[in-house]
């Protein structure tokens, strides 16, 4: 699989329909429910702590409810880009 950091430089429409495998921490928060209620986010680093981007995908599953914010995770499904 591709880091991240690839997928972020390059575009993400060439996963779209594609699985995927990402690994990263959970995220809940009230902003994200007009979308989604969980994210999964982790850094891109490229030099130091200073330059860290965040990068984050939104999850639609029924098993998001049962981990906890921050805790570690690995996702696996098909990547569908979803134009708001």
């Amino acid at each position: 699989m591709a880091h991240p950091g690839w997928l972020f430089h390059t575009g993400s429409d060439c996963y779209h329909g594609h699985r995927v495998i990402f690994t990263g921490m959970v995220l809940r928060d009230e902003q994200l429910k007009q979308y989604y209620d969980t994210a999964v986010y982790r850094f891109m680093i490229n030099c130091c702590a200073a330059d860290a981007l965040p990068l984050a995908i939104a999850v639609d599953s029924d098993q998001a409810g049962a981990f906890a914010n921050d805790q570690w995770v690995q996702v696996d499904g098909i990547f569908w880009i979803m134009l708001a």
